[in-house]
C-alpha cells in the first residue's frame, strides 16, 4: 500500500515537472501582465473630449464645454506605472497648459501648471485624470458619454 502511494505521487509529481504545472506557475499564467506606458497608449474619449497617449507616455488632452468651445488643452509625461494591464495606475507630470476663458470655466477651479504632478488611474477600460476630474474611454464603454 506505501508503495502504491509512493508511486502515485512520484508520478503527480512528475506530470507536474513536465507540463510546468505548479501551483505557483499556474497562478503567474491567470495573473495579468505587469503595466507598462504601453498600457495607456492609444485614443481615449470621452463627450467632447480627447486623450491621445503614445507609447512612450507622452500625452496630449483637449477638453470642450460640452459644445463648440474649448475649455483646455493639456500635455503631460506619463511616468512609473504601477499595477496590471487590468487595473492601473501612472503618476504624470504637466509639460504644457493652454486655459480658455479663464474667468468662467477657471474661476473656483484650481488650474493646472506646467510641472504640476498628477495621476492617471485605469480600471475597465475607463481612465480617470487627477487634473480636471474627467474620465475617459477606450472603446465601447458608455460611462465616458455620448
Amino acid at each position: 500500500m506505501l508503495k502504491d502511494l509512493r508511486l502515485l505521487l512520484t508520478s503527480a509529481l512528475l506530470v507536474l515537472a513536465l507540463t510546468g504545472a505548479t501551483p505557483s506557475a499556474a497562478a503567474e499564467r491567470t495573473k495579468p501582465p505587469r503595466a507598462t506606458l504601453a498600457t495607456f497608449s492609444g485614443l481615449w474619449l470621452g463627450h467632447t473630449r480627447r486623450l491621445t497617449i503614445t507609447p512612450s507616455g507622452r500625452a496630449r488632452e483637449h477638453i470642450d464645454d460640452g459644445c463648440c468651445s474649448p475649455v483646455i488643452s493639456l500635455s503631460f509625461q506619463l511616468l512609473q506605472p504601477q499595477g496590471t494591464t487590468d487595473h492601473a495606475r501612472v503618476s504624470v507630470r504637466v509639460t504644457s497648459v493652454k486655459l480658455y476663458n479663464e474667468t468662467i470655466y477657471w474661476e473656483n477651479r484650481a488650474r493646472p501648471r506646467v510641472g504640476q504632478q498628477g495621476w492617471l488611474r485605469l480600471k475597465a477600460n475607463v481612465l480617470a485624470e487627477s487634473f480636471t476630474g474627467v474620465t475617459f474611454c477606450r472603446g465601447r464603454t458608455s460611462r465616458c458619454g455620448a
